[in-house]
């Protein structure tokens, strides 16, 4: 996440008000570790559910499964 937010750091000044750079791996870390894991799961379903539909079971974030890497 923090390389994808250098990548495309003009892109996300658009949205954010970045006071020096973009967020860093530690700053994401801090960050998902002080989120309720729950409260986000709703949050995040409720969210693809707006973009794609009803999500059910498990969502792979990473690709591992997709690919075939996950064992």
């Amino acid at each position: 996440m923090a390389d994808w937010a250098e990548d495309n750091e003009a892109w996300l000044r658009q949205y954010l008000v970045l006071a020096r750079d973009t967020p860093s791996h530690d700053t994401f870390g801090r960050v998902f570790r002080i989120l309720d894991a729950t409260v986000f799961e709703q949050c995040f379903r409720s969210w693809i559910a707006g973009l794609v539909g009803v999500v059910g079971g498990v969502v792979a974030l990473d690709g591992k499964t997709v690919c075939g890497s996950r064992g």
